[in-house]
């Protein structure tokens, strides 16, 4: 985020340099073209000014230096007051989406939670069905065996009383 920062900052300097030799070219152009049509005066203070604008190094005087400072620094106001909002919007984005993970994830362990006690009360019953179906199995042996003694016993008393 901080290098992306520097990169639009320096990005807009260019951009305020470009504008300002761009600027700068205007003026000369209208200079020439006052000069040629001869719309300029003669006198010695315009002529001066002439060459000062046409000089290609041309100093800038510490007024001129402060006016472009000020100039480029409201241009960056402006440029970070777009990008604040922006950043403030991508937080409340990010906060958003990690809730919407956060209860996404809740919602998964508890369906996992509720399929496993799903699983848990088929394989319950299950295993209470097998009992059951064990405990009358061994009724009925244990009747098929009291009825096979008593048909024993029966039997022996047959045979002792003949």
């Amino acid at each position: 985020m901080y290098l992306e920062r520097i990169v639009h900052l320096t990005t807009l300097k260019l951009d305020f340099e470009r504008n300002y030799v761009r600027e700068q070219k205007m003026i000369e152009k209208q200079v020439n073209k006052l000069y040629e049509t001869r719309r300029a005066y003669n006198s010695y203070g315009n002529e001066q000014f002439q060459e000062w604008l046409l000089q290609e190094d041309t100093q800038t005087t510490p007024d001129q230096e402060l006016i472009i400072k000020h100039r480029y620094l409201d241009m960056i106001g402006r440029e970070l007051d777009k990008v604040e909002p922006t950043a403030e919007k991508q937080s409340i984005v990010r906060m958003q989406e990690e809730q919407q993970r956060h209860q996404d994830h809740i919602r998964r362990k508890l369906h996992l939670r509720r399929q496993i006690e799903e699983e848990w009360k088929t394989k319950e019953m299950l295993l209470l069905t097998k009992i059951g179906e064990e405990v009358k199995r061994e009724a009925r042996i244990e009747e098929q065996r009291q009825k096979g003694r008593k048909l024993t016993g029966s039997f022996f008393k047959d045979q002792e009383s003949k």
